[in-house]
């Protein structure tokens, strides 16, 4: 899937609303249940929201120097990748 800016045709930053309409776009089928959507969509909301309050805040703390940070931002981005690949080829 190729990446997406970070910045809108607009200018303005995505929002996680953008980034959950381009989600419904790409991913869920167009005939997906109101109920599938509704549940896609609290997960996909409270993923976002455990990304940034348990990872992205606590990079910010005293006690991870800025190595420490890169290294688990690109974990993070790593396990991601691998995740997406194995939805792909039907493992996940």
């Amino acid at each position: 899937m190729p990446k997406l800016p970070i910045r809108q045709a607009s200018g303005e930053l995505r929002s996680v609303s953008a980034m959950w309409r381009i989600y419904v776009e790409r991913v869920l089928p167009r005939d997906a249940a109101p109920m599938q959507v509704q549940e896609c969509r609290r997960a996909f909301y409270a993923g976002v929201q455990s990304v940034l309050v348990d990872g992205l805040m606590g990079i910010g703390d005293d006690s991870v120097d800025e190595d420490q940070a890169l290294n688990h931002l690109t974990a993070l981005h790593d396990e991601c990748e691998q995740f997406a690949e194995a939805v792909k080829a039907g493992r996940a």
